[in-house]
């Protein structure tokens, strides 16, 4: 079967600096999630508990505006940088905690979205990693439906996890019947979805699935939960269609 996708702490190689586009997430905390691709420096999904700091109080400016555009993609541009900077090598701090950018109501390289800068030269602090997983075209597609459960409060948010090409990027918001603690939902949750099949036409989806039963790997156990979907704010399928 080859190693199964899950958090990575293999030390990061450096990588050259780039443009690494972030979704934006969350209407009680913020988070990101790097908009991955199948090719050098971009194949990493990583997934982080942010905070946003500057001039101007971006923060607040984005819980603000997410609150009036609840179903909206956010996205965040950056300045070039070399991910491997921020990635810290088993589980220590990273060399550098923060990175920075202009931040976006759409998608900032999608004219279609209508792409709306909401705050610039924006200081991204990176509080927390929550997943970090370099793509690997020799592990095993899964054949399963697999997302990261993360989030905190009342909040919950699911992106769907990334193997080999073809595959898909999803983030979507959610409701559970499980409370997990805070400090379970620091590392993500891995989510199966048992007898669904790990392809875009099997993915959870709102309005066509009112409740989806799902198995969360909890500290080596499995708990059963209910996923009642909300929002779908990103769906991709280009950019992973194949690998580079």
């Amino acid at each position: 079967m080859g190693e199964m996708p899950g958090h990575s702490h293999h030390h990061p190689t450096t990588d050259p600096p780039a443009t690494h586009g972030m979704a934006v997430l969350g209407n009680q905390a913020v988070y990101m999630s790097h908009l991955a691709m199948f090719m050098t420096p971009h194949d990493h999904q990583l997934v982080m508990h942010v905070a946003l700091e500057g001039d101007g109080k971006p923060q607040q400016l984005y819980l603000d505006d997410r609150e009036r555009n609840a179903q909206q993609l956010y996205t965040f541009d950056p300045e070039p940088f070399s991910l491997s900077s921020i990635l810290s090598e088993g589980g220590g701090s990273p060399a550098a905690a923060e990175f920075r950018g202009d931040l976006f109501r759409g998608h900032f390289e999608r004219p279609a979205t209508k792409p709306v800068r909401i705050a610039a030269d924006v200081t991204v602090r990176i509080k927390n990693t929550i997943h970090h997983q370099r793509l690997d075209p020799n592990v095993a597609a899964l054949e399963e439906l697999r997302y990261l459960l993360f989030g905190g409060g009342r909040e919950a948010l699911l992106a769907h996890i990334i193997t080999v090409a073809p595959d898909y990027e999803q983030h979507l918001a959610v409701d559970i019947d499980e409370q997990f603690s805070d400090e379970e939902l620091r590392s993500g949750i891995i989510v199966r979805i048992p007898g669904r099949p790990n392809t875009v036409a099997g993915r959870i989806k709102p309005g066509a699935d009112l409740e989806v039963v799902g198995e969360a790997e909890v500290a080596g156990r499995s708990v059963p939960i209910k996923v009642r979907p909300k929002i779908e704010y990103y769906l991709e399928t280009g950019d992973l269609a194949k690998a580079m």
